[in-house]
């Protein structure tokens, strides 16, 4: 009787386990794929597309009037130039599109590595960072990050990260391409560092031999910071940008 009561309780709990990620499919396809009505993509496309066009970064604001001629930072120039080029190859709706599968995909590796703690902790899971990462479902490097934050912690939050030469050369040209994409890079790495804490602490006690995987932690992280001169995330990190503060100040009032 008890086993009978436990199979049926099991079944019930993958129904609804079922039940929501069908709930959650939905709600992620409505999300991805409402009008663009807000936003920065606009100008980040535009930007996109001025950088394809002339082959050089912009250096100053040449588009408003509150901080015409204003030193630009343009620390997401990455992310511009491959959202113009989606947008010359599939318009609008490939936008959206995109954006779909920035949050579906991501949210399914994630299920994927959580597996093995069964489909309804799998999907739960799922659907909290769904649920915490709400701002992020739209076309933005923010979208970029929050794929990005998920492969890069599957792939590289692990435990013999040290020892492993050729993971750290994939590091170094993730932290690479994520650092001309967004500034986010800087805060995926410091969770990445408190996940290395134990690893790192044990390699420095065990002298010159052990430090290797230490320095190469090191070098792969500092690959985010290799900018063109006028997109540094380190300086937008510190400091912001000089064109944010013009046109705020503007409107302020």
């Amino acid at each position: 009787m008890m086993q009978g009561y436990s199979a049926a309780y099991s079944r019930c709990v993958r129904a609804a386990a079922l039940a929501l990620l069908a709930g959650l499919i939905l709600f992620l396809s409505h999300a991805a794929t409402r009008p663009l009505a807000w936003g920065d993509h606009f100008w980040q496309v535009r930007a996109g597309l001025e950088i394809l066009e002339t082959g050089v970064l912009p250096e100053r604001e040449a588009w408003s009037y509150t901080a015409a001629g204003v030193r630009w930072n343009n620390h997401e120039w990455g992310y511009e130039v491959l959202a113009a080029a989606w947008w010359r190859a599939a318009g609008w709706g490939g936008v959206r599109l995109a954006v779909w599968a920035g949050v579906c995909l991501p949210l399914a590796l994630l299920g994927w590595r959580w597996r093995r703690a069964g489909l309804p902790v799998a999907v739960a899971g799922a659907t909290a960072v769904a649920l915490a990462a709400m701002y992020k479902i739209n076309p933005a490097p923010q979208l970029a990050g929050f794929g990005l934050g998920i492969a890069g912690w599957v792939w590289f939050a692990r435990a013999d990260l040290l020892d492993r030469p050729w993971r750290l050369a994939g590091l170094g040209g993730f932290c690479l391409v994520w650092g001309n994409l967004s500034a986010e890079c800087l805060s995926w790495i410091a969770l990445l560092l408190c996940s290395q804490a134990g690893p790192v602490i044990g390699r420095i006690r065990a002298g010159a031999a052990g430090r290797r995987g230490v320095a190469g932690l090191g070098l792969a992280l500092a690959l985010c910071l290799v900018n063109p001169p006028q997109s540094s995330i380190l300086e937008y990190a510190l400091v912001g940008t000089a064109i944010n503060r013009e046109v705020n100040t503007e409107f302020s009032h």
